[in-house]
């Protein structure tokens, strides 16, 4: 169930954190096994990550880059 949830995540262009948790219970031990068991799985997954290019006005990465130009001319008037 958790794969097909974290699909995209997984396997997309992004950066992906795994927090499993686990209960020391005897009753919950098929869980936290199952739960280490896909952590597992997890951290054998190999992605790296691109930035993408701004390409066209109407882009979200164009007015986010520009967005974040603007924030850094900001700054570094505040600093100066």
């Amino acid at each position: 169930m958790m794969t097909s949830v974290l699909r995209d995540s997984l396997g997309g262009n992004c950066k992906t954190v795994m927090v499993a948790t686990i209960n020391p219970e005897a009753r919950h031990t098929d869980e936290s096994v199952s739960t280490c068991r896909f952590a597992q799985r997890v951290a054998l997954i190999e992605n790296k990550a691109v930035r993408k290019k701004a390409t066209s006005k109407g882009s979200c990465n164009y007015r986010w880059s520009n967005f974040y130009e603007f924030i850094s001319l900001l700054l570094s008037s505040f600093k100066s």
